[in-house]
C-alpha cells in the first residue's frame, strides 16, 4: 500500500522533538507544520505540493503557496504566509521553483513507490528466484535514491561535504590544533562537558567556519551566547560542537542576549544588606 493511502502519518516522534531546524520556529509556525505534513502526506506526490499554473495569483510562489494551503486549512492567510516562510528560513520545509516538499517524506515516498513497483514485478514472475532477483533490483535503485537524497540534504544544510573537505584541508594554516583544543576546552569549562577537540567532525566545523570568515574569539562568543540562553533548560542537551558550530553559527553569534536575572546566591552580602535595609525603609 503505497504510503498516502495509510489512515495514519509515519512521524519520527524522536526526530520531530529534538529538530534543531524546527526548534527555532515558533509553536504557531510549529502548529502549522503539522497541518501541512497531513496534507503532503494526501498528495499525489507523497510529501510534495505542486504549485499549479492557476495557483499562480502573484509573482510571490511562497504568498501563492500560503493562498493554496489556505484552502485546507483554519488559519487565516496571514498566519500561514508568516508560518510557510519561518518555516522555508530554517529548512524544515524546502521550496524547488513551484515544489513545496518536505525532504524525509518526499524519500520516504520515492522509496514505497520503488518497493511497490519491484513487489508488481514480483508477483509477475514465474519462480521465487526471479521475483527475488527483481526485488533485490528494486532496493539496490531505492539505496542508491536514498543516499543521494541524504548527499542532497547534507549539501543543503552546510555540512561538510568532500568538496569543502579538499577546500578546508588546504586552509588548515587558518586556524590551528591548539586553537581549536582552546575553543573546545572553553566549551567543556562553560558547560561542564567532555567534549574532544580531536574528534574529525568537530575539526571539519570549526575549520568550516573558519573558512566562512569568522575568527577564534567569535566561537567563545557563540558559545556564551547559546550556554547563558540553555544552560539550566530542556535544550542544555544542544551545547555541543554539531548544533553550535552549524551553518546556524552566524545568527548564534549576532543573537541579542538578556541578562538572567540574580538569585540570592548571585547578589554580594553589601547588595544583599542593602536590599534588607530598603525594605525596612531604613535606607532612602
Amino acid at each position: 500500500m503505497a504510503l498516502r493511502n495509510q489512515p495514519y502519518l509515519p512521524l519520527y516522534v524522536q526526530d520531530f522533538l529534538t529538530d534543531e531546524k524546527l526548534i527555532e520556529c515558533s509553536a504557531e509556525s510549529t502548529g502549522v507544520y503539522v497541518r501541512i505534513m497531513c496534507i503532503l502526506h494526501k498528495s499525489d506526490e507523497y510529501g510534495c505540493i505542486l504549485l499549479k499554473q492557476k495557483d499562480k495569483q502573484t509573482d510571490d510562489n511562497i504568498k501563492n503557496f500560503a493562498l493554496k494551503l489556505a484552502k485546507q486549512m483554519p488559519y487565516d492567510i496571514s498566519i500561514i504566509e508568516h508560518s510557510l516562510r519561518e518555516l522555508l528560513e530554517e529548512k524544515v520545509l524546502t521550496l524547488e521553483e513551484d515544489l513545496l516538499f518536505q525532504k524525509r517524506m518526499r524519500r520516504d515516498g520515492i522509496l514505497s513507490d520503488k518497493r511497490a513497483e519491484a513487489g508488481k514485478k514480483g508477483a509477475n514472475k514465474k519462480s521465487a528466484k526471479d521475483f527475488a532477483k527483481a526485488n533485490d533490483e528494486a532496493n539496490t535503485q531505492a539505496n542508491n535514491l536514498t543516499n543521494t537524497e541524504i548527499e542532497y540534504e547534507y549539501e543543503n544544510e552546510d555540512e561538510i561535504d568532500n568538496e569543502n573537505n579538499i577546500e578546508i584541508i588546504n586552509n588548515e594554516e587558518k586556524i590551528s590544533l591548539e586553537e581549536i583544543k582552546g575553543i573546545i576546552d572553553y566549551l567543556n569549562l562553560k558547560t561542564n562537558s567532555h567534549y574532544k577537540y580531536s574528534s574529525d567532525k568537530t575539526k571539519k566545523l570549526i575549520r568550516a567556519r573558519i573558512n566562512d570568515g569568522f575568527e577564534v574569539n567569535d566561537f567563545k562568543i557563540v558559545i556564551d551566547n547559546k550556554a547563558d540562553e540553555w544552560l539550566g533548560t530542556d535544550f542544555e542537551k544542544f551545547l555541543r560542537p554539531e548544533t553550535l558550530f552549524s551553518n546556524k553559527f552566524e545568527g548564534y553569534l549576532n543573537q541579542k542576549t538578556t541578562p538572567k536575572k540574580k538569585t540570592l546566591k548571585d547578589i554580594s552580602m553589601s547588595d544583599l544588606d542593602r536590599a534588607i535595609e530598603l525594605e525596612r525603609g531604613r535606607v532612602q
